[in-house]
């Protein structure tokens, strides 16, 4: 101590290579370095679940493209969630193939602004048209173009595909900014900073 007194006597300047180390040691006090930082939060988790197929098995060729198996009725199947955290405001669903030959996957199906109350979507639930679409929600573009459920339809002869469900609950009603147009990688960066909680469902689909 006696050292840092006379340091900083006037008739005794401080040199420049002991100011930056005096400064490190009040910088490194002041931060508390020794003591354990703080975890960070975790993610809550939603269970996912369908009574269309179990997970990890192959999709029932009724959910497929029209056209990319026989009995295809390009209809979604049933999904159903546990209830997110208190704070959420609306659900996301997105339908997403990792495997798709793009270089980049393929949305196909990406559905915004659930209700909070809603903890299951009915088989064919991913046309807007129909009675079993959740009211208040709103479909995005998938990579089909289109603004509503489109099913598995990989290459011919292809592996099976990974169709992955994912469902996030959200600490907001609506995403306002999104244009009618917006696709699956706008709204996942929209995402962003909003998500309560995640599940995902995969099934697999071949032709």
């Amino acid at each position: 101590m006696r050292l840092i007194v006379r340091c900083f006597s006037p008739q005794r300047p401080v040199s420049a290579p002991l100011r930056g180390l005096l400064a490190l040691m009040l910088l490194l006090g002041g931060l508390g370095v020794g003591a354990q930082a703080a975890p960070a939060r975790s993610r809550a988790r939603l269970a996912v679940w369908s009574a269309s197929f179990r997970a990890e098995s192959r999709l029932p060729s009724w959910t497929a493209f029209l056209g990319c198996a026989p009995k295809a009725q390009n209809r979604s199947p049933d999904l159903r969630w546990t209830r997110g955290p208190a704070g959420t405001r609306s659900y996301a669903v997105i339908l997403f193939d990792p495997d798709a030959p793009t270089g980049h996957g393929f949305y196909h199906w990406v559905l915004l602004d659930a209700p909070p109350s809603t903890i299951h979507l009915a088989a064919g639930a991913g046309d807007p048209r129909s009675a079993f679409a959740p009211l208040g929600a709103h479909p995005a573009r998938n990579d089909f173009g289109t603004r509503r459920y489109g099913g598995p339809c990989p290459p011919p002869g292809d592996h099976p595909h990974r169709y992955v469900f994912t469902v996030d609950a959200l600490d907001v009603p609506r995403l306002l900014h999104l244009g009618k147009d917006a696709d699956g990688p706008t709204v996942r960066s929209a995402l962003r900073g909003h998500v309560l909680a995640e599940g995902t469902l995969t099934g697999r689909f071949s032709r």
